[in-house]
């Protein structure tokens, strides 16, 4: 039997971002779909509602590089590796609050995307 799940790497224009082991969320950003009732009860159809992909998930602050670059992010392709295919964000920003545990040094991260992501095999 395949893996289901597994190890993840999280990256932003090719570099390796160091990513927690817990909370990781994907959203392909596909629209949502609202069925359209006609006054007889018959269907007519459907509407769409378009809203951002997404990856949200916690990252270990990295003390090679200032923590601010990483929560003001914008523009950039962000990929979710997976161990049978990649999830690719392009066009990203930062989205979350950005607090950080000064203990753990764990920071929860959410990126948006202005489009579908994209599922590469």
């Amino acid at each position: 039997m395949a893996a289901i799940g597994g190890t993840i790497y999280v990256k932003r224009d090719g570099n390796l971002l160091r990513a927690a082991a817990e909370d990781w969320e994907y959203d392909l950003g596909l629209p949502t779909r609202e069925v359209q009732m006609g006054a007889d009860g018959t269907v007519l159809g459907y509407s769409e509602e378009f809203r951002p992909s997404k990856l949200s998930g916690t990252i270990v602050d990295d003390a090679a590089a200032p923590l601010s670059d990483l929560l003001s992010l914008s523009g950039e392709t962000i990929t979710l590796e997976l161990g049978r295919k990649t999830i690719v964000f392009r066009n990203a920003f930062q989205a979350a609050a950005g607090a950080a545990d000064p203990r753990s040094g764990k920071v929860k991260v959410e990126f948006l995307a202005d489009s579908p992501a994209e599922e590469v095999f």
